[in-house]
């Protein structure tokens, strides 16, 4: 969750991301959850559980955790990807095994999950902006422009978190209660923003009262900044070929040919405007999601 305004100024990085209790009250309630689910037989609970338990212990273990700062935005966006790609691992895994009920259950939850993306996306690039907009008014005081260093720190942050997330949501091919809406985060803004054909921030307005989400502006009038606009829109993209294997191996079986050829289009377009080292990186990932 990310607090949307905190008095009169917006409040990039506050205690709930840095803050231990999260993650306690996580592993608690996932022990709670094993422990219902093996008393009332209900097999989703526990594998959910077990999920979030496995997710907790990688804090740990991994290896990935040593290379983040012990305390930074960056470190607690990695563990909602580990925590949520555990919950949707478990759930690809054991989809057989679940009647139609759990799966609308899941439908909802994925549905739940793009809905905040696009929403923070835009809650994030209003904070850039508002933050420019004082930098103006205040004649660039050092306070202001610490203000505006923390937004992009974090807006770069939460462009690898939304990146990632939508890549292993099309990656799971897990249901989706409004096909609308994956239509809207595939082809509109992970194949747009690859493609540079796309203002992420102006596409979730205009698409707001359609899919019901909550796009507060800071202030009521200023200048959009070209520049934190493409900034947004640049570090979305580099998080997108970051997981570009995942968007390769998305199920074919479910979309059409055309579809899946716009999507591979846009990748390839993607890397042949970046420089040498993210280049490396796109060739890295793809080479072992491709399947001749």
């Amino acid at each position: 969750v990310i607090p949307c305004q905190n008095e009169n100024y917006f409040d990039t990085a506050c205690g709930l991301h840095t803050s231990k209790n999260i993650w306690s009250f996580c592993q608690n309630c996932a022990f709670l959850m094993t422990e219902l689910g093996t008393t009332h037989n209900a097999s989703q609970i526990t594998f959910i559980g077990n999920a979030i338990l496995h997710a907790c212990d990688e804090f740990v273990s991994s290896d990935k955790m040593e290379l983040l700062r012990p305390m930074s935005v960056e470190r607690e966006c990695f563990k909602r990807v580990m925590v949520i790609e555990s919950i949707l691992s478990a759930i690809e895994v054991n989809r057989d095994l679940e009647g139609d009920t759990m799966m609308q259950q899941v439908a909802t939850i994925t549905d739940s999950i793009t809905t905040k993306i696009l929403e923070n996306l835009f809650s994030v690039t209003e904070a850039s902006l508002y933050h420019e907009a004082q930098s103006k008014i205040s004649q660039g005081s050092r306070k202001s422009q610490f203000m505006i260093a923390k937004t992009c720190a974090f807006q770069k942050a939460y462009s690898e978190l939304s990146g990632s997330l939508l890549a292993i949501l099309l990656r799971k091919n897990l249901p989706w209660k409004n096909k609308q809406l994956l239509i809207f985060a595939r082809d509109r803004i992970i194949v747009g923003s690859l493609t540079r054909s796309l203002d992420i921030r102006s596409a979730i307005e205009v698409e707001a009262r359609r899919f019901d989400l909550y796009t507060r502006k800071f202030l009521s009038t200023y200048t959009i900044s070209s520049r934190v606009v493409e900034r947004m829109n640049d570090d979305f993209r580099i998080a997108l070929l970051r997981r570009s294997s995942e968007l390769l191996v998305h199920d074919a079986a479910s979309f059409s040919c055309q579809e899946n050829t716009a999507l591979l289009y846009s990748l390839v377009t993607a890397a042949s405007q970046v420089n040498g080292h993210e280049l490396n990186l796109f060739i890295s990932t793809t080479s072992g999601g491709l399947t001749i």
